[in-house]
């Protein structure tokens, strides 16, 4: 049985006025488990998606995504499962959660991701289908079993259907 969570938010404020017509409130929500099981995390089956898309040029958003990916290599644990995906107009598996183990390796594909040759649009649902087929490979109740889609959400002439 999962450890119960516990949720902690905080706000940008800790007044609202109700006579306000617009007013923004910004919440940080934060899921924490909460159990016996010493600290320690359930093991990840996860499938990253990244959007290499020319869209993702602009902004450095590509950038902070192969950050992002990089300090996710870096908490991998022996345990986890991660496979990673690149797409634009088509999608490709650069990482196999056996090619994973190897935390320079998803380093070297991050950073090589310029040079695939997947095309310059987005047909984001391929790229979610390759990740979704290699998290099913190895599905587990043991695991934490998820896709994770880092994109800017920018699609063109999506076609592909999951």
């Amino acid at each position: 049985m999962a450890d119960p969570l516990s949720f902690e938010a905080l706000a940008s404020s800790e007044h609202v006025l109700s006579s306000a017509e617009n007013f923004v409130l910004y919440v940080l929500l934060e899921a924490v488990a909460r159990g016996a099981g010493g600290g320690g995390r359930v093991p990840l089956n996860l499938g990253v998606v990244i959007d290499r898309s020319g869209s993702m040029y602009d902004e450095r958003r590509l950038e902070f995504v192969v950050e992002a990916v990089k300090f996710l290599a870096d908490n991998l644990t022996e345990d986890d499962k991660v496979s990673i995906v690149a797409f634009a107009d088509k999608a490709k598996v650069i990482i196999t959660p056996e090619a994973a183990r190897d935390k320079s390796a998803i380093k070297r594909a991050i950073d090589d991701i310029d040079l695939l040759e997947i095309g310059g649009g987005t047909q984001m649902a391929l790229g979610m289908r390759a990740a979704i087929e290699e998290v099913k490979k190895n599905l587990s109740g043991d695991r934490l079993n998820r896709v994770l889609v880092l994109t800017d959400g920018q699609t063109y002439e999506e076609t592909a259907c999951i």
